[in-house]
């Protein structure tokens, strides 16, 4: 009886969670996400298109090449178009220009990535594909201590043999 009193609870917080993951990737609208913090897992995603001698060095002078929380040198950008399109945008602060940190709105956004040639095409059935590439989605529902997501997040897993070797933790850029 109680496993029932306890199902009941969370139904609510469950439908809401399916109900934003379905909201951010239908497939009849063009959908922004933000990245806001990137996590290797066991493997760094970043060295396969960025040279592990340049990160080494762009980190030794304190610049990130990963988004962070509190990054002003790299934020990211994804869009989900309806017209099954995955494509990427990355703005760098690394010039000797005041650091611009205003997130991108979603006029921005359209704009950017009207310009933007796809770097695959995606899918979600119960999991997230873009081109061959599988990964895991989750709305996260409270602070995830272990890995560093925050409630009310995307937590986007890029799986190898079913598992999370990279995280992306994302907010969704709304009209």
């Amino acid at each position: 009886m109680r496993i029932i009193a306890v199902l009941m609870l969370l139904l609510p917080v469950l439908a809401r969670a399916d109900t934003t993951i379905s909201r951010v990737f239908s497939a009849d609208k063009n959908v922004y996400l933000r990245v806001l913090l990137e996590k290797p897992n066991g493997f760094d995603i970043r060295s396969l298109t960025i040279p592990k001698t340049v990160i080494e060095k762009a980190e030794k002078q304190g610049k990130e090449v990963r988004p962070t929380r509190t990054s002003t040198y790299v934020f990211s950008y994804w869009a989900f178009l309806a017209d099954g399109s995955f494509k990427t945008f990355e703005k760098y602060n690394y010039g000797p220009a005041k650091v611009d940190d205003k997130p991108l709105s979603f006029a921005e956004l359209e704009d950017i990535f009207l310009k933007i040639p796809p770097a695959g095409k995606w899918k979600k059935d119960s999991d997230l594909f873009i081109g061959a590439t599988h990964f895991s989605v989750r709305l996260l529902n409270a602070d995830d201590l272990e890995i560093g997501g925050k409630k009310g997040e995307i937590e986007i897993g890029w799986l190898k043999n079913g598992k999370p070797i990279y995280y992306y933790f994302c907010a969704p850029i709304e009209k």
